[in-house]
């Protein structure tokens, strides 16, 4: 996605070190639903924010 489409949808690059990113991911994974619409932004390669965000956050607890 290129940098206007990223800007012109308030949304953001989900950070497995934010508490704020985490409690959004949280309440998704405990509704089936984003409380306000998906706030991050899908990256290559991933088909999907959710298996992205679940990547992230492996790969930041495992440091790597």
């Amino acid at each position: 996605m290129n940098f206007i489409a990223r800007h012109s949808k308030n949304r953001r690059e989900f950070n497995p070190n934010k508490k704020e990113d985490v409690a959004e991911y949280r309440y998704y994974i405990r509704n089936s639903q984003w409380e306000n619409g998906c706030p991050f932004w899908l990256d290559w390669p991933y088909l999907t924010i959710p298996d992205m965000i679940k990547d992230r956050i492996v790969l930041s607890y495992l440091k790597v």
